[in-house]
C-alpha cells in the first residue's frame, strides 16, 4: 500500500481491528479458562501464560501501527546525532547473539571500510532496521543456520559524504517470489503453511521500507525457496566533521 494511498486505509485499519480482536478475544476466554481452574496450578499457569502472549502481541501492534501512521502523516522526525558503524556492530552483537543461541544459530556481524568514521544520521531508526531484519532471518531460519550480517562504506562522489552497504544473510527458508512484490506492504505476509505459526505483525518490513526511504536510501531482496534470503540496503551519510 502506498504511503498516499486512501482507498487502502479501510483495509488497514479492518487488518489492525481484526488482530486487536483475536488477541482480546484469546484474553478474554484464557481469563474465563483461569478462574475455573483457579485450584489447579498448572493449568491456571498455562492460561496466564496465554494472557501474557496475547498482551505482547497487542502491545507489538499497537507500537507498529503507531510507527506507520506517524510516517503516513509526516510526522516521523529523523534525529541527526553522530555515530559510528563501528559501535552499531557492537550493538548488533550484544542484542541478537542470545537470540541466535537461543535457536542454535550461527551469527555473524562484520564490517569493513570507514567503520570508524563518526557520521551524522539516525542511529537508532537504523538499529531499529537492522534489529527488525535480522529478528526475521532468526524466525524463518531452521536450527543450526547461518546469519550474516555485514556493513562496508564506500566512498561518495561527496568527499563530506560516505555510503555504506548493508547486508543481512540467512539460509532459511526463503520467500516466495509471488510474495516479494507484496512484501512492504502493510499487514503482508505469505500464504505459505511454513510461516502460519510464526509470530508476526505484518507491518516490520513496511516500517523497515518506510524507515530506508526516509533516509534517502534503498532496499532490495533477493531470495530462493529453502535457499536462504539476502536484504540489501544502501544508505548516505555526512561525516561529522565537527567533531573535536
Amino acid at each position: 500500500m502506498d504511503r498516499g494511498n486512501a482507498s487502502g486505509i479501510p483495509d488497514y485499519f479492518s487488518n489492525v481491528s481484526h488482530e486487536l480482536r483475536n488477541a482480546l478475544n484469546i484474553m478474554m476466554a484464557s481469563c474465563t479458562m483461569a478462574s475455573r481452574h483457579i485450584d489447579d496450578k498448572d493449568r491456571a499457569l498455562e492460561y496466564l501464560e496465554r494472557i501474557y502472549v496475547a498482551g505482547e502481541k497487542i502491545t507489538e501492534l499497537l507500537d507498529d501501527t503507531l510507527e506507520i501512521s506517524k510516517f503516513r502523516q509526516g510526522k516521523m522526525n529523523l534525529k541527526e546525532k553522530p555515530f559510528s558503524i563501528k559501535t552499531l556492530r557492537e550493538e548488533l552483537i550484544e542484542l541478537l547473539e542470545p537470540l541466535a543461541e537461543d535457536k542454535n544459530l550461527n551469527l555473524n556481524i562484520s564490517a569493513k571500510k570507514y567503520i570508524d568514521i563518526e557520521v551524522l544520521g539516525d542511529h537508532g531508526r537504523l538499529l531499529q532496521v537492522m534489529v527488525n531484519l535480522a529478528t526475521n532471518s532468526i524466525k524463518y531460519t531452521p536450527e543450526g543456520g547461518n546469519i550474516d550480517i555485514h556493513f562496508e562504506g564506500t566512498k561518495a562522489h561527496d568527499p563530506q559524504m560516505v555510503t555504506y552497504i548493508c547486508t543481512c544473510q540467512d539460509d532459511g527458508i526463503g520467500i516466495p517470489e509471488s510474495f516479494l512484490q507484496n512484501i512492504f506492504e502493510p499487514f503482508a505476509r505469505a500464504e505459505d503453511e511454513r510461516v502460519r505459526k510464526i509470530k508476526g505483525t505484518g507491518l516490520g518490513m513496511a516500517i523497515v521500507k518506510e524507515t530506508i526511504e526516509a533516509m534517502d536510501g534503498s532496499i532490495n531482496i533477493d531470495s530462493i525457496i529453502n535457499k536462504g534470503t539476502t536484504v540489501t540496503i544502501h544508505l548516505k551519510f555526512r561525516k561529522n566533521i565537527r567533531k573535536g
